[in-house]
Formats: C-alpha cells, sequence, structure tokens
C-alpha cells in the first residue's frame, strides 16, 4: 500500500514548543526572517545602487559600509531571537531568510529596472499633482538633495 503524501506536508512544519495559549499556527516558514531579510536586502540594493555622490569620498564610503552593516544586523538579531525565544528552529528561520532574500532582490530590481521609467508618468497625474506627488526618482542621492 503506497502512501500519498500531501504537499501540507513539507511546509507546515510545526513549532518547536508548543505554548498553552497557543493556536494551531505552523512556524515553516518564519515571517519574521521573511520580512526583516526583504528590508535588509532591499535597503542594502538602495544604499549600493540608488545612494550616490557625484564624487566617492573616504566618508560616503564608510558611512555606506556602516549602514549596511547595521542593516544586516537587524535580520540576523531578529533570526537569532526567534530560535532563542522557541518560536522558530533554525530551519525556519533559514527558509523565511531565503524567501526574504529572493523577494527583496526580485522587488528592488522590478522597481529599479521596470517601474521607475513611468515614475514622471504617474507624478505628472492630476491626483499626484492635487496630493503633491512627486518624482524624485532622478535625484542620484536623494538624502543629500533633502539636506
Amino acid at each position: 500500500r503506497g502512501h500519498k503524501l500531501n504537499n501540507q506536508e513539507n511546509y507546515q512544519e510545526p513549532r518547536p514548543f508548543v505554548r498553552p495559549y497557543q493556536q494551531t499556527d505552523f512556524g515553516m516558514p518564519s515571517s519574521h526572517s521573511q520580512i526583516t531579510w526583504f528590508f535588509a536586502i532591499y535597503a542594502i540594493l538602495f544604499i549600493l545602487f540608488r545612494l550616490h555622490h557625484n564624487h566617492q569620498s573616504l566618508f560616503e564610503g564608510a558611512w555606506k559600509v556602516t549602514m549596511i552593516v547595521l542593516v544586516l544586523a537587524c535580520p540576523v538579531i531578529v533570526m537569532y531571537s526567534r530560535v532563542y525565544l522557541l518560536y522558530h528552529s533554525w530551519a525556519q528561520v533559514f527558509v523565511g531568510a531565503t524567501i526574504g532574500i529572493i523577494l527583496g532582490i526580485s522587488w528592488f530590481f522590478t522597481v529599479h529596472l521596470v517601474l521607475t521609467p513611468y515614475f514622471p508618468f504617474i507624478a505628472s497625474l492630476s491626483i499626484c499633482e492635487l496630493l503633491m506627488i512627486r518624482d524624485t526618482s532622478l535625484i542620484p542621492n536623494i538624502l543629500w538633495f533633502e539636506y
């Protein structure tokens, strides 16, 4: 007699510790890992590809490296805390991290390469003018411009 494997068994892994108040939810993959890695990867790509000044200075390079290290520290701390508090296993947080990284890279390049050319048209729509939405995508370093 063959056993037909249900696809849900592959990804509906229970949490490592069941609490008395916990509902019957699953821990695979960790949504906390997903969102923090999505944000971290998107922010890092934004720093590397979008924040640049006309001249690359030593201060700007040090600032970028510092920001990237700080941004990377956040999802690592979140992953560790999820395992430490027994909300997830290491496999669950690593799967969540992998999904978040893939989605962060995909979304950044979708926005950067596909949607950015449409920003001037979108900003020129009457509803955007009424809401005072403007296109700043062509400004090389928006932080420096705003300063």
